[in-house]
């Protein structure tokens, strides 16, 4: 069901430095040849016994110079950065004046955060992943200044969303006491929960026209210029941040500014004292993710899928994802771009002249023309853009390994990394939003290339509803709230066996806990979830011919009299729409679960009962879950489609085929439909799985999960009223 991703044309290095004979930039030759030099002065002042040896061992030294590249960066690079290194001041990152929703760094930087709620890139059309992509860059098309994203990951911690459970769940003590207790055991998983920032700075002293924004009856009441800086630089920065909020606004996202014990928070948390190593940041005095490890961004393959920080959000273990951007005015990236150009071409007629291979030179210009030619139809800015990734962990070995497989993820996209070894200061500085970029390793590239860093594609975790499963992308619970959705209304779909019945009965179980009045009532053909409903107190009766059924009891099953023996599907139909008629005269929330429903979509009356059921439900605070053997019972007809159209849920479940109208109607790819075909069934492994959609909220690959006592209440269920023992300890049975 997950849509193609959208991939992003990104341009080369395109600082290409000339090379003479190909081989050796101006640097290079001054490596070589500063040993070379030292060595003739030393035979001409004093000249040494074998003369050779000393020229042939300035040779030496002028190649290793030249030739070795240790983290791929030059010895003098190296020898420099370390120099640098050893005089730098380190220490705790000092900030002032947090009341006011800003505050003033080391640097007498005022700065201000946005925190931004994620939206799910991943289940949108290609259609509206372009358009993100463009309302993305067009943010950098109307603004002058850097913007700083990070996108941060923690420990996740359900504590909030366990206390709504145990406030909400009454009567059910053993059920919700199991159920805490794999709340718990989720957040003991290692499991991270990523919040995205936009950082917006205004540095004194370089306001410049922004001085001019300050309201006159404010200028005329400050004497001297630092007071009057300090005002340009405060009312630049509420105007950039009320114009950042509006574009981000704009496309749809939810952005909220931090301020009081929010920004107070936000500062304590990331003012810490550190210390670096040559390759490792660390936290002074603390153990919390006390260790980090950093790579930038040097040059990118030349296409990567839109949202690509996504991929490095997922891995295993904690990454922190740092992005500047910054547009350039389009005269001075027009200069910069010809003197680039200029460069390239006098590169390229040397790698001619030497029988080289020209390609890469070939396609780099390529690319300027291509960028010259954007900047000439005003479609687009240039921007330079940098991208820090740092893993991170309060353990030294585990933040090694985050970093191991930071790298590795990096290597599958083609993206070439660098480490900033002896440059571990600067980077941290860097990837901390309390101050600015001082690693300074940006790219040049046009806006629509640096959309593709589109940061904002993770799905947060709801604090209200039940667990449906864990994202088996990147181990993250999936919480949702039916009743939060624009129609309450879900399909189940499977071939027998797949495990769609049990994750409809954990689903009723985990709602009655949050839910405490919620009325359940079910039409059972097959009595696949009578014995469940009989256990909960409910009542069972018979469906038949002009029978009036009693909905009384919070919890009530229609079945027929002999399991599966249904000829007449009018019995289920006039079933529905008493309970419908039952709902519609109650406004508790109302779970219905039909099963067979393919007996409803198979008839001309039932597939108008059913798709009239679903349009009302909303109104009565009523969901449905449709549990059906295949999809195709909904996309053969007309009218099933129109029912999945208003349902916003829809689980996919192991299928034996894919067909024609299934893969037509949710879009589905080869590598899909290959995917529904393989999911876990519960009978080949010890779990099942499900693909579940819905609509502007989710579209994931699950595991479904159960505690002991959920377990044996779906499978001992028929015992009605057994008491069950509760279990000793938190195991967590698989389906």
């Amino acid at each position: 069901m997950t849509k193609d991703t959208v991939q992003t044309g990104m341009p080369s290095r395109l600082n290409t430095p000339i090379r003479f004979f190909g081989y050796f930039t101006p640097k290079d030759i001054i490596r070589m040849g500063v040993p070379a030099a030292a060595a003739h002065a030393v035979v001409q002042t004093a000249p040494p016994v074998h003369p050779g040896l000393v020229y042939g061992a300035a040779g030496l030294i002028g190649l290793a110079w030249w030739r070795l590249r240790p983290y791929r960066q030059t010895l003098d690079n190296l020898i420099g950065n370390f120099v640098r290194y050893l005089g730098e001041s380190r220490g705790s990152i000092e900030v002032e004046g947090r009341e006011l929703g800003y505050f003033s760094g080391a640097d007498s930087a005022l700065t201000a955060v946005l925190e931004v709620d994620p939206t799910h890139l991943e289940m949108q059309k290609p259609g509206r992943q372009k358009a993100l992509r463009a309302t993305y860059r067009d943010i950098f098309k109307s603004v002058d200044h850097p913007v700083h994203v990070y996108s941060c990951q923690q420990d996740l911690d359900l504590d909030d969303y366990r206390e709504y459970v145990e406030e909400k769940a009454t009567g059910h003590g053993e059920l919700q006491e199991s159920y805490s207790r794999y709340v718990d055991s989720l957040s003991d998983r290692g499991l991270t929960a990523t919040t995205h920032y936009v950082v917006i700075r205004v540095e004194k002293g370089k306001t410049g026209w922004l001085s001019s924004w300050v309201p006159d009856t404010i200028r005329n009441r400050v004497g001297d210029d630092n007071e009057q800086d300090h005002c340009s630089q405060v009312s630049g920065l509420i105007r950039r941040c009320k114009h950042l909020r509006t574009e981000l606004e704009a496309a749809g996202l939810n952005v909220d500014g931090l301020a009081g014990d929010q920004l107070e928070e936000f500062v304590e948390t990331n003012s810490h004292s550190f210390s670096t190593g040559v390759t490792w940041t660390q936290k002074a005095g603390s153990d919390a993710d006390g260790y980090r490890k950093s790579v930038y961004v040097h040059e990118f393959a030349n296409n990567v899928p839109l949202g690509w920080p996504l991929s490095m959000l997922r891995i295993d273990g904690k990454v922190d994802v740092t992005q500047v951007i910054e547009p350039r005015k389009t005269g001075d990236a027009v200069k910069t771009l010809e003197k680039l150009k200029r460069k390239q071409d006098a590169e390229l007629s040397t790698h001619i002249s030497n029988g080289r291979s020209t390609s890469k030179l070939r396609r780099i210009g390529e690319e300027i023309d291509q960028i010259q030619d954007l900047l000439a139809k005003q479609e687009d800015v240039v921007v330079d853009y940098e991208a820090v990734l740092t893993a991170h962990s309060e353990d030294k070995q585990e933040c090694r390994e985050t970093f191991e497989r930071l790298v590795r993820r990096l290597d599958t996209l083609q993206i070439d990394y660098r480490q900033p070894v002896t440059r571990t200061d600067l980077a941290a500085r860097t990837e901390n939003p309390l101050t600015g970029d001082p690693l300074d390793e940006s790219l040049l590239m046009p806006g629509i290339s640096a959309a593709a860093g589109f940061p904002f594609a993770t799905h947060g975790i709801e604090d209200i509803g039940v667990v449906y499963g864990v994202d088996s992308s990147d181990r993250t619970p999936v919480v949702l709230d039916r009743w939060g959705w624009k129609s309450h209304s879900m399909a189940r779909m499977g071939v027998t066996g797949s495990g769609k019945s049990y994750a409809a009965k954990l689903e009723l179980l985990r709602l009655l806990l949050v839910h405490p009045n919620l009325q359940v009532y079910a039409v059972d053909p097959k009595q696949e979830y009578a014995a469940l409903i009989n256990y909960l107190g409910g009542t069972a009766q018979t469906l038949g011919s002009d029978t009036e059924y009693s909905f009384d009891s919070d919890y009530a099953v229609l079945v027929p009299e002999d399991r599966g023996d249904l000829e007449s599907v009018e019995h289920m139909v006039d079933g529905l729409k008493q309970m419908y008629s039952a709902a519609s005269r109650d406004d508790r929330k109302t779970l219905i679960l039909i099963d067979e429903a393919k007996r409803l979509l198979e008839h001309e009356a039932g597939r108008h009962a059913f798709n009239q059921f679903v349009l009302e439900a909303r109104d009565t605070n009523t969901a449905i879950t449709a549990i059906s053997q295949s999809a195709r019972h909904f996309t053969d007809y007309r009218e099933g489609r129109d029912i999945l159209d208003n349902m916003p849920g829809k689980v996919l479940m192991n299928h034996d085929n894919v067909t024609e109208s299934m893969r037509d109607y949710f879009d589905l790819s080869q590598q899909e439909a290959q995917k529904i075909q393989g999911l876990a069934t519960g009978d080949d492994a010890p779990y099942s799985e499900s693909l579940l959609k819905v609509s502007d909220q989710v579209d994931a690959k699950l595991r479904v999960q159960s505690t002991d006592k959920e377990h044996d209440l779906i499978i001992s269920a028929s015992e009605a009223r057994r008491t069950v023992s509760d279990s000793s300890a938190a195991t967590i049975r698989n389906q």
